[in-house]
């Protein structure tokens, strides 16, 4: 079957020196979305901080395995 997927990342998003980063990708049986940043010098210590959004949509009975959809929407932070 047919995939799509897109993804961007930039070390030095917008020159602050931040990472900051988004994925996309789709096909008949799953969705996914990603994004994503990260401050490498958040404290002058030199402490990073980042943080992540996702969201992850399988529907596994499209796909003729069994009759099961899993849908995962999460945040995750760094510190460190």
């Amino acid at each position: 079957g047919l995939s799509l997927s897109a993804g961007v990342q930039q070390d030095n998003f917008l020159g602050t020196g931040n990472r900051a980063g988004i994925n996309v990708s789709t096909n008949k049986y799953s969705k996914n979305f990603d994004v994503n940043f990260t401050d490498p010098y958040f404290t002058k210590d030199g402490v990073s901080f980042g943080g992540r959004f996702y969201y992850t949509d399988f529907e596994a009975s499209k796909a003729d395995i069994v009759d099961y959809n899993n849908e995962t929407i999460g945040l995750r932070g760094t510190l460190g």
